[in-house]
């Protein structure tokens, strides 16, 4: 497994979310779904509320109690209808989050799936998504770049967002035998 410790100033507003946390079911740590697709492309999704043009890989929280292969196959059962196996685990990315007001540690698992051509669709309406693209690794980096441009109060969300993406690309490119 990679381990990656990433550092990442976000505004106030992002720090003050992430520290919230979901109520009882908050560990301060998710899983980000890399779902293989054909032509070596990975699933990516948008949501309602998201910025115009911004895709993302899948993620979502572990829930307390839960393991990280547990939340992996509940949660791209929930975010897309599919029924996908874990393929490897890839990696953690330890995330320290500081703004002014103080520091926050929260963890990514990076879980690549058994590779699908199904189409999918939401299982939980309530993740507001409206669309899914496959992403080649170097749209995968431009969605990263994307994501650190983001301004205003999507200023953290595309901080923090921006390190799976780039972490995604690099596994990938040299997985795949891309590295440059």
């Amino acid at each position: 497994m990679i381990l990656k410790s990433v550092a990442i100033e976000v505004d106030d507003d992002y720090f003050e979310y992430m520290a919230r946390g979901k109520g009882e079911d908050d560990t301060r740590s998710e899983v980000v779904m890399l779902l293989p697709r054909p032509d070596d492309k990975i699933l990516t999704l948008t949501k309602s509320f998201y910025p115009e043009h911004i895709f993302n890989l899948p993620s979502g929280g572990i829930r307390t109690g839960e393991s990280y292969e547990q939340a992996f196959v509940r949660e791209v059962a929930e975010e897309t209808g599919l029924d996908i196996g874990i393929a490897l685990t890839v990696g953690r990315i330890e995330h320290l989050l500081s703004c002014p007001s103080g520091e926050l540690s929260f963890a990514s698992y990076i879980i690549m799936g058994a590779k699908s051509a199904q189409t999918p669709c939401p299982f939980d309406l309530k993740e507001q998504i409206i669309g899914y693209r496959d992403a080649s690794i170097e749209e995968i980096r431009e969605l990263a770049v994307k994501m650190r441009g983001l301004k205003g109060k999507w200023l953290g969300f595309g901080r923090f967002r921006a390190t799976a993406l780039d972490f995604a690309a690099d596994y990938l490119a040299k997985s795949l035998g891309f590295e440059q």
